[in-house]
């Protein structure tokens, strides 16, 4: 059956079949597979998934007020989006991207509407197919570049004082070898104050012609001179498969960043990867630097999923760091143990979300009271309800969360 979902995926990805047409064929593969299953509709714990009574609104809709307008290109995959203040004017900005035709800018004007500046035009790559991207200052000049990641070659725009942008990827060294690019994640793993590079490659198509073949990801270490050495290598050949999205974090608290990895399954069939960063003294090959060693399994945290998304936070606040990523089927909540390793609570926190299909996960405190909550975006679910709404998680502060109701906005 998997051979046939993987052509499914292949086609929807290069346009060759409708998104509708592809919800209906997965609903369709899922529901057979679950029949005999009969998944419930409540925790295994037996305790139905708490949901408030919201009935005044917490968020609004004003994308179109705001000016903001981006008319997607094709109809195939999701778009990736960047926030950041580029200008430094105090109002975090935005970038949106398109898997067919230009990407978009947006600069906050500061009086809640948003307008495209006059050299938005540069970063737009009308030719690519862009998925993530993200701000970050590589180069420590105190301006947030750009970073865009593609079916191809990726892009580095360096920020001209929030004036404008220049593509410095190839002085940089980030471009890529023509892979199917996901997600592009900024760290300071040696700690020598530059931010290095992580980027998470879905598959080796187009450079090899072969859509639903893997791919290694890269590892990039920033020179602090604004280039970028390749230094995959001190991962010890362990990056290939189908890489959605890692995360830098210190989960062990041992003062530096290790690296956290959500694969995708449904392409490569081998689970999400935790590298523990060991410090310098490594020479691999021709690379010398930090030692990294891959620990996802006896940490508990080789979770094989069709990974999309990831959250990485605090989310008891017991001091270390968490992961909530997101999967076509039930998410993961793994909480960190304090031991080095992790256990899986999505259940019993109510955040597994069974009947789903999630692309981005993201944790944040919308309401102030110092607990990190969870939002995930859903694509569908996986039974013939069809399109699923959004869902947005409280934390309860008591090891679960509780979901908003349909009137919070």
């Amino acid at each position: 059956m998997f051979p046939k979902v993987n052509d499914l995926i292949v086609d929807y990805l290069h346009g060759k079949i409708k998104p509708k047409t592809l919800f209906t064929l997965l609903i369709f593969v899922f529901f057979t597979a679950c029949q005999t299953a009969n998944l419930p509709q409540e925790n295994s714990s037996g305790a139905e998934t708490a949901v408030s009574s919201q009935t005044t609104a917490l968020f609004k809709n004003v994308s179109r007020t705001a000016g903001i307008v981006h008319t997607r290109q094709g109809n195939n995959r999701a778009i990736g989006q960047a926030w950041g203040d580029y200008d430094r004017d105090g109002w975090v900005d935005f970038y949106v991207t398109d898997t067919q035709g230009p990407n978009s800018l947006f600069r906050n004007n500061g009086d809640g509407t948003f307008s495209r500046p006059t050299f938005a035009e540069t970063v737009a790559l009308p030719d690519g197919y862009s998925g993530g991207a993200s701000f970050a200052d590589y180069d420590n000049d105190g301006w947030p570049d750009l970073y865009v990641v593609n079916w191809g070659q990726n892009h580095l725009f360096h920020n001209e004082a929030g004036q404008g942008f220049v593509d410095v990827t190839a002085q940089a060294g980030v471009g890529g070898e023509d892979a199917n690019s996901q997600t592009a994640s900024w760290g300071d793993y040696d700690n020598d104050g530059w931010l290095d590079l992580y980027v998470a490659n879905w598959a080796c198509y187009p450079r090899c012609g072969r859509p639903n073949q893997g791919e290694s990801d890269r590892l990039y270490h920033n020179n602090g001179d604004g280039t970028f050495s390749d230094v995959t290598p001190l991962l010890h050949g362990q990056t290939y498969g189908a890489g959605f999205v890692a995360s830098f974090t210190d989960y062990d608290n041992d003062g530096d960043q290790d690296i956290y990895l959500v694969n995708d399954e449904f392409l490569f069939p081998i689970g999400n990867k935790l590298w523990r960063n060991d410090g310098p003294g490594c020479e691999v090959g021709k690379v010398v630097g930090h030692c990294f060693t891959e620990v996802a399994s006896e940490a508990g945290a080789d979770t094989r999923v069709m990974g999309m998304g990831l959250a990485t936070a605090d989310y008891d606040n017991d001091g270390d760091f968490d992961f909530y990523f997101s999967n076509a089927g039930p998410m993961t909540l793994l909480q960190n143990q304090g031991d080095g390793t992790f256990g899986d609570v999505a259940d019993l926190a109510g955040v597994d979300l069974p009947n789903g299909i999630a692309w981005a996960a993201t944790a944040l405190d919308y309401d102030n009271d110092g607990w990190q909550d969870l939002y995930l975006a859903v694509m569908t679910t996986a039974d013939h309800s069809g399109l699923a709404a959004n869902p947005l998680f409280h934390n309860n502060g008591d090891g679960t969360f509780s979901r908003v109701g349909s009137g919070s906005g």
